[in-house]
């Protein structure tokens, strides 16, 4: 994915879309979510997370990661599972900020990237 220059864009590393509804109201399924990757997380941060083989939008929370939408339990693991931050998400991606085919293709031919 090619992005155009924002303030939100230079602070992020990863482009992961939202699936479910979860983390609703802030996150909506087919919501594209910027993300920073590493750092500290703080408590009620809002972060990506590894967990298996899957990717979640989760906050951060001392008893463990929990879902916006309160129909979703806590999620809670023990010592033996592994859970990896990615990073903080910074903000949903705005869609205009996604560069159009061309301009790609052109940001491609210039900079050979």
């Amino acid at each position: 994915i090619y992005l155009y220059d924002s303030p939100e864009v230079r602070r992020s590393d990863y482009v992961f879309t939202v699936s479910g509804d979860s983390m609703e109201p802030e996150f909506y399924d087919g919501d594209m979510v910027l993300v920073k990757k590493g750092g500290d997380m703080d408590y009620g941060d809002i972060g990506a997370f590894i967990i298996g083989n899957e990717t979640y939008i989760k906050e951060y929370a001392e008893d463990g990661l929990h879902s916006l939408n309160k129909k979703y339990p806590t999620m809670t693991f023990c010592e033996e599972e592994k859970v990896f931050s990615i990073g903080k998400v910074v903000s949903v991606l705005d869609p205009e900020l996604i560069a159009t085919e061309t301009d790609a293709k052109n940001y491609v031919a210039v900079h050979g990237e």
